[in-house]
């Protein structure tokens, strides 16, 4: 028997861009993250099972990026982006040869070659297609998929039972569509989690009523297990994930990381580990419960992200923020983290790679150490679940790709790791126990602060009005049938879940895209405006004018866009309010 399991789950979404913007911000966040990340990726994990590696992996693909990768414009702009950044590496090229900047020069020649292989390995090994080769990774067993929201919402916050369900339902029904088979997995957005009880509204005086908790939705959308952040189990504080990705967070975290970590629950018994699965015990019923939650770890999640000290913090890997316009390639390594930019020396492409190997070796030592002390203490595989961001992989973290490649291939030769989906450990040691969850979130100090604060209260103001709305025009909807308004509706829902998306508040809190966030969550609520006010003259007048006919065909996108969104999700009443 293995001492214990690691469970790497990738999580890997951007928001509805295509059509919305280019640079810098707009479809260029797609393209960077599938040209620096989920391309060399898969590309790697290919070249894994290619060599006789045997690994299994967790990636949860949300919907809203999945109908990006299957639109038809997306092959035909990705390979636009690829040559621009071609011919940007090659200005660069010249550029710094030219100024006699030698170490510049040679890293330059490196991203030019890496944009012509990015584009090589698109056309002639995946043939402008992703999404089936994501899918012949999960059916043939190294990738186990999940899925997620339709539009990554975040759900505690969200106003209705019946907003959850929908985000849930069209996730599920979305999955099926491109993957041709039910999930069996769930990624809660940032992890947040809300229990069954009384709700009070965040922007009302005192307004509350009784809701279901999120893990009853999940099960009712016939899903077995989610993710949840290490202190809603242990009670210590949050580690977060945020903080030492946008510097500007930093310095505006004070107050909110006061208000979240004073709110924190006494610590638990001791033997609650997060080194192994539990139930979801919803209070006040008592039914079996049918949501398995799995314990992000806290040891590697800080080696990896989060930690002053982790990886990607070394001195020989890429730095992040400092760039060489036009085209926006980085040229530096991070060097130290408290030197100025102008400090940054030139990137060593050689010493980080042999950096990305040492710490891949130093990553499953510690998982060895993690997994055997719970293994003699306990007498059972420890489960340690990896959770990150998939950009992470690649964008944030250059040689993230390289590194985690090694890991992959370590665990593959390990006698007392092995890497593992999540589904399978689930079938094989399935939980033992239940647990109360907390409300909580990975979000900086552990509750919901990130997404709901001062900066951000008016983006809730509108998704609420939208929220009310939609269930009042599903209510009323149900006692007329005029042609098209089921056509409507489900237009309706689809701008109020692109609405809902949590990138929005979360782009307003970090000052990071803050204007171009602002806008769409100001077009999404007008598109839904005027779509109730079609879908309200209907049912008076039974037709439809010719202006708002051609509305309906501007926004229409596939007849499924979501999946088969059904409006009545937004009535229906789960068995758990009995």
């Amino acid at each position: 028997m293995k001492t214990g399991y690691i469970a790497f789950v990738l999580h890997t979404h951007i928001p509805y861009v295509i059509g919305q913007g280019s640079w810098p911000h707009g479809e260029d966040w797609l393209y960077e993250a599938v040209a620096e990340c989920y391309l060399p990726l898969l590309d790697s994990l290919f070249s894994l099972r290619e060599s006789g590696i045997d690994f299994q992996l967790n990636l949860s693909i949300t919907p809203i990026l999945a109908e990006q990768l299957a639109h038809p414009a997306f092959p035909t702009n990705f390979q636009s982006y690829l040559q621009r950044k071609i011919d940007g590496s090659t200005g660069d090229e010249r550029y710094f040869t030219s100024t006699g900047q030698t170490a510049l020069a040679d890293t330059a020649t490196w991203w030019r070659d890496f944009y012509q292989g990015v584009l090589s390995t698109f056309s002639k090994r995946f043939h402008y297609e992703l999404l089936k080769w994501l899918k012949e990774l999960h059916e043939s067993g190294q990738v186990e998929l999940l899925t997620s929201p339709a539009t990554h919402a975040y759900l505690p916050l969200l106003s209705t039972d019946g907003a959850v369900r929908a985000q849930l339902k069209s996730g599920v029904s979305c999955f099926e569509k491109f993957f041709g088979s039910r999930p069996r997995g769930l990624w809660l957005p940032e992890c947040a989690y809300r229990p069954r009880g009384t709700w009070t509204n965040p922007l009302s005086n005192g307004e509350s009523r009784k809701r279901a908790g999120i893990e009853e939705l999940v099960a009712e959308a016939g899903l077995e297990y989610f993710i949840l952040d290490t202190h809603m189990l242990t009670g210590k504080e949050a580690i977060g994930t945020f903080r030492e990705k946008f510097q500007t967070l930093k310095r505006i975290m004070g107050r909110g990381e006061q208000e979240q970590t004073a709110t924190l629950e006494e610590e638990p018994e001791e033997h609650n580990s997060p080194l192994e699965p539990y139930w979801v015990l919803t209070p006040g019923r008592e039914a079996k419960p049918q949501i398995t939650a799995l314990i992000r770890d806290m040891l590697t999640g800080l080696q990896v992200w989060s930690g002053d000290l982790n990886y990607p913090r070394d001195g020989w890997y890429m730095d992040f923020s400092k760039k060489h316009f036009p085209g926006g390639n980085r040229y530096w390594r991070i060097t130290d983290t408290n030197l100025d930019m102008v400090h940054k020396e030139p990137y060593n492409l050689h010493r980080a790679l042999g950096k990305a190997e040492e710490h891949a070796v130093h990553f499953i030592s510690l998982c060895r150490e993690i997994a055997g002390r719970y293994h003699r203490q306990s007498g059972r595989p420890a489960i340690i679940v990896a959770p990150f961001d998939t950009e992470l992989f690649g964008h944030w973290w250059r040689e993230g790709v390289d590194w985690l490649s090694h890991v992959l291939r370590l665990a593959h030769q390990d006698e007392e790791l092995s890497t593992i989906r999540l589904g399978e450990f689930c079938d094989r040691h399935p939980a033992r126990k239940g647990f109360f969850f907390k409300a909580g979130s990975w979000g900086e100090g552990g509750g919901d602060w990130t997404w709901m604060n001062e900066r951000t209260t008016w983006i809730w103001k509108l998704i609420y009005q939208a929220e009310g709305k939609m269930t009042e025009l599903v209510k009323r909807g149900g006692k007329h049938s005029p042609p098209q308004l089921d056509n409507i509706l489900r237009l309706c829902a689809q701008e109020l879940m692109l609405l809902e998306a949590s990138d929005w508040p979360y782009l307003v809190t970090t000052l990071e895209a803050s204007d171009y966030a602002a806008l769409r969550v100001s077009n999404h609520y007008e598109d839904f405006g005027r779509l109730s006010r079609i879908a309200a003259d209907l049912m008076d007048k039974g037709k439809l004018a010719e202006h708002d006919r051609a509305f309906i065909e501007h926004l229409s996108k596939e007849s499924d866009f979501l999946g088969q969104i059904n409006p009545n999700w937004y009535l229906e009443t789960p068995s758990s309010d009995e």
